[in-house]
């Protein structure tokens, strides 16, 4: 990856860590030819950029639980109607990945499309850099409805999504040829049992990249997050969702965090690792 879109991607990694390498299959055409990039530099310069990139986005997230089936629908009502879109490069996480890169060439004037399956209520955060700023991303979701126009000529969104289901995202060339990058992060919920004020998650970072979590509470609540178990160093990120602040950088190395909360809404905690390395961990959210 030239030095451009390696500055580039400092800059949208504010699109949360997380993950590592795609697994990439075609819909409807032979694959082009791209790769998926694992940029753990990257990874590590995000969380400077992270709270400024997300308070500038237009888009307001509505908090939800996550579901993984659709809501059922009444007896007699219009089922959604599916509008497929041909020539859609499918992204697939690997287990245990919240983020998806794709770098690869574009013609001016040309489209590219992408698509990925994710759950209702989960964020999505999405950001493409080129060299010369003008490669845009138009976002739809697999009823048709349209998440992201390509008037609005963005490169970059995040909102919790409605529904579950295939989410296509196409890039649109700007005046010339050049590569992009694409970035695709998807953290995960943690969900409480009824009546708890503490849920534990773990896992392992994957090809270096960290992996990030979102949780739902409200103002004035405690929230406190540990993180044991380590294989390895790593150190912990938070930051709300919907305000866009920053409340813990991953470079203060801290592994433990508990302060009261601003404001009702979805808290975006990452498990970021030392560079290139895989840490397996053990996570406490406790909320009260």
């Amino acid at each position: 990856m030239n030095g451009f879109i390696r500055t580039s991607l400092c800059v949208l990694m504010l699109f949360v860590p997380a993950c590592g390498t795609l697994e990439i299959t075609v819909l409807g055409t032979p694959t082009p030819d791209m790769s998926a990039i694992s940029t753990i530099a990257a990874l590590q310069a995000q969380n400077a950029a992270l709270a400024t990139q997300i308070a500038s986005l237009n888009s307001t997230p509505t908090p939800a639980a996550v579901t993984t089936t659709p809501s059922l629908q009444p007896t007699g009502t219009a089922q959604p109607v599916i509008v497929p879109i041909m020539a859609a490069t499918r992204i697939t996480f690997l287990n245990g990945a919240t983020v998806g890169m794709v770098d690869a060439p574009i013609e001016g004037g040309r489209s590219q499309n992408y698509v990925l399956k994710a759950l209702k209520g989960q964020p999505m955060f999405v950001y493409v850099a080129s060299p010369h700023n003008d490669v845009t991303v138009s976002i739809k979701a697999q009823t048709g409805a349209d998440i992201l126009s390509a008037a609005a000529d963005q490169n970059s969104w995040q909102g919790s999504l409605p529904q579950t289901q295939d989410y296509y995202l196409t890039i649109h060339g700007g005046v010339s040829t050049e590569n992009f990058s694409l970035a695709v992060t998807v953290p995960s919920r943690i969900q409480f049992v009824a009546g708890a004020t503490s849920a534990t998650v773990g896992g392992n970072t994957v090809s270096g990249y960290g992996v990030s979590y979102v949780v739902f509470a409200g103002r004035g609540q405690t929230m406190k997050v540990d993180l044991g178990n380590l294989s390895d160093k790593a150190s912990l990120s938070i930051f709300g969702f919907t305000d866009g602040q920053n409340y813990l950088r991953s470079e203060k190395g801290q592994t433990s965090y508990q302060f009261v909360l601003p404001s009702t809404q979805d808290y975006i905690i990452v498990v970021v690792p030392p560079s290139g390395s895989e840490v397996g961990f053990a996570m406490k959210v406790t909320i009260k």
